[in-house]
């Protein structure tokens, strides 16, 4: 039997015990370790380990069998399914969670890079089951092989099993369904032949009247696009708060198709239906409280609905030329200039020249001199947008377009203030990111005082 144990400053973060006979290996040995925030994150295994009992501090315990898709599964393939036994404490790790469990100690990246090195190494995700932390976890896994012939039917190997059940799927919708019998002991191929087309299928694999395996939305590959950027991933980081920006999108498209997938009225009705109910405006979105010092989720929001390729980007603060926040305002500038967007337009209002704010001219030297900005500047020369207004718009607006589709987020706080007020941030609705931007566009043509492009 092998035994995972990840621990985070001292305290155990999991314990996982593998049961299955090909993975009992005496001499395996494996350390890894990550150093995220004050402490050091280590993974160890070891091979040869007795069979696990209920550990002391355990409160609780139960009995799961689990897809491939659960959070807390560790497989990676649809072939294979964990019958778990699940040792819960109600002790959890004080290093990353505050005492009576009322909130994250730790700092939501730090929270996320211990997240994935978990993922990484034992196939848990505890971003979907924080509470998993602490607990104690054996598995036996299972594995069912099957795969689509080229006439669709689905060929299963049955070995282990008596019964095996197939419902094959258009959608959500079940349009047929099949049941097999045979000796578990002897190794057969059986092929399950629907009447009718379809797109996905749900299995089920029983030995004497339990289940052992399950399957569901299984699909096989028959048509890909391949989708190649130039550029790939890039990080922007922001100097004052810290933050590390993530863009993905930068890069010039192409489209490859392999295969020619399945036509026919119903999916083409099916693909034009998506698209209509995705052209529905939403309903009102959540709003969220950020409070002083979490400025970073305000630059996380941001950096997602920038990770696009938008066709023109807008940010309004009058206060973006504070002479107090030129520290804010070239951060602000690397999280706009590092979208993939074809243009960004920051907008201000121009103050009186004896008031405590910088002239443009005083901007533009002050962001041309910013190492990380001039070289997102220099792949897309001319594309970001520096405009001055007579006239004052109170609101703190981002918004984007995209041709026709619109989004948009209101900030009740300018940049210069995000780690030191307490405010909202207000996600805007396609149709309402439309009414603005339109809005807008005709105020900014009427009262342009000053404009620059870098």
């Amino acid at each position: 039997m092998l035994r995972d144990t990840i621990a985070y400053g001292g305290q155990t973060i999991l314990t996982v015990y593998h049961d299955n006979e090909e993975l009992d290996l005496p001499k395996r040995r494996w350390r890894e370790r990550e150093k995220i925030g004050r402490y050091w994150l280590i993974f160890e295994e070891c091979g040869g380990c007795p069979a696990q009992a209920p550990p002391e501090n355990a409160s609780w315990t139960e009995q799961e069998l689990l897809s491939h898709t659960h959070p807390l599964c560790p497989c990676a393939s649809h072939e294979f399914c964990a019958a778990m036994t699940r040792y819960r404490t109600s002790e959890k790790p004080s290093h990353i969670f505050l005492p009576g469990l009322k909130g994250f100690r730790i700092a939501p990246d730090q929270w996320e890079a211990l997240c994935a090195f978990v993922k990484r190494h034992v196939g848990i995700d505890l971003l979907q089951v924080p509470m998993a932390c602490g607990d104690t976890f054996v598995f036996h896994y299972v594995q069912l092989q099957y795969h689509e012939t080229k006439e669709g039917s689905v060929l299963v190997d049955t070995v282990g099993f008596d019964r095996i059940d197939i419902h094959f799927k258009h959608g959500k919708a079940i349009c047929t369904s099949k049941t097999q019998q045979f000796a578990p002991a002897e190794r057969t191929s059986t092929e399950f032949v629907p009447e009718v087309d379809w797109d996905t299928f749900d299995i089920y694999a029983y030995e004497n009247h339990t289940l052992w395996f399950y399957a569901h939305d299984v699909s096989f590959f028959r048509s890909l696009n391949m989708v190649m950027e130039w550029g790939g991933d890039r990080s922007v980081p922001l100097k004052k708060s810290g933050y590390n920006a993530r863009y993905s999108n930068t890069g010039n498209q192409e489209v490859l198709k392999v295969g020619g997938g399945k036509k026919n009225l119903r999916i083409e009705q099916e693909q034009q239906q998506s698209h209509l109910l995705l052209s529905v405006p939403k309903g009102k979105q959540d709003s969220l409280l950020i409070q002083k010092g979490e400025e970073h989720t305000v630059y996380a929001f941001a950096n997602r609905m920038l990770n696009r390729n938008w066709d023109e980007v807008c940010f309004w603060d009058p206060y973006l030329l504070d002479a107090k926040g030129k520290a804010m305002l070239v951060d602000w500038m690397r999280l706009l200039r590092g979208s993939p967007a074809k243009n960004i337009y920051a907008i201000y209002y121009r103050k009186a020249a004896d008031e405590n704010t910088m002239t443009l001219a005083q901007a533009k030297q002050l962001l041309s001199a910013d190492w990380p900005l001039s070289q997102q500047l220099r792949r897309n020369p001319r594309s970001l947008h520096l405009i001055g207004l007579n006239e004052y718009i109170h609101d703190r607006l981002l918004l984007c377009r995209e041709g026709t589709r619109f989004t948009g987020l209101a900030l009740g706080t300018s940049i210069n203030s995000l780690d030191s007020n307490y405010f909202c941030i207000h996600p805007l609705t396609p149709l309402f990111s439309q009414t603005c931007w339109e809005t807008f566009q005709q105020f900014i043509s009427r009262h342009t005082a000053e404009s620059e492009v870098l």
